[in-house]
């Protein structure tokens, strides 16, 4: 997930998650400028030989105004999909391939 030119606003939690029954996700959290926010990690659930590579990074600071990425990798994806939401207001951002700026 890239958030292009972040701002405070957005420090929070982000939510990587696999569209498949049962869903599987984790969270990932921002932060920009020192901007205070719950640092709370979610469940993480292996399911069904789809599961989360974690050796990626879930605890993220950007500088104001520059772009912020967050990475989720997952292991044998299949045809399934990956939803990146913004946790505290159930924003989608991105479906598939499909990418939202925010």
């Amino acid at each position: 997930l890239k958030i292009s030119n972040p701002q405070s606003r957005d420090s929070g939690t982000y939510v990587c998650q696999v569209n498949m029954e049962p869903l599987i996700r984790q969270d990932f959290q921002l932060h920009i400028d020192g901007a205070v926010v719950d640092t709370n990690k979610s469940e993480e659930h292996l399911i069904s030989q789809t599961f989360f590579d974690n050796s990626t990074q879930r605890e993220v600071t950007a500088t104001l105004g520059h772009p912020a990425y967050l990475h989720c990798r997952v292991r044998n994806l299949g045809e399934k999909t990956i939803i990146w939401l913004r946790k505290r207001d159930s924003t989608v951002l991105t479906v598939g391939i499909l990418t939202y700026t925010v």
